[in-house]
């Protein structure tokens, strides 16, 4: 039987690059990180997919959480290898949920640009403003306002 690891997982970090990246599904250095992935595992990227190296990464991280905690041979093997098959959907829908919840505004971009207006003075700097953006069932897209600082 193996030992549950506790505390936080580094995904559940939304401000680092890896919990940005589990909440939102994209990497802020997404091809350096993949081609640095694929030279540690000494593998081309021909030989292997951006899946398999976001698992090979997740059972690293297992890997080193695990043996801090105690964990070795047999026990280490079942952590690697059941983070290495990814979280649940519902943990990677409550990750990606709390991405879009943590905004101060959710809606089209012409609803954010108009309420967000009302907060924001340097009307250029929120015009140029990066959102983050969603696309619903139906294929109209949903946008994020993060960040909403009165100034």
């Amino acid at each position: 039987m193996t030992r549950q690891i506790t505390g936080r997982l580094p995904a559940d970090y939304r401000h680092s690059t890896w919990g940005w990246f589990c909440g939102s599904g994209k990497h802020l250095f997404a091809e350096g990180f993949f081609k640095h992935m694929a030279r540690c595992s000494r593998l081309s990227s021909k030989d292997c997919s951006r899946q398999e190296l976001v698992a090979i990464f997740r059972g690293e991280l297992a890997r080193t959480m695990a043996y801090e905690t105690g964990q070795y041979g047999e026990e280490l093997y079942e952590t690697v290898q059941k983070a290495k098959k990814g979280v649940s959907m519902p943990l990677r829908y409550l990750r990606r949920t709390r991405h879009w919840t943590d905004g101060g505004i959710i809606g089209s971009k012409e609803f954010i640009l108009n309420m967000a207006g009302h907060f924001v003075k340097d009307k250029e700097k929120l015009l140029n403003k990066q959102l983050s953006c969603g696309r619903t069932d139906t294929g109209e897209y949903l946008y994020c306002f993060k960040r909403l600082i009165v100034q």
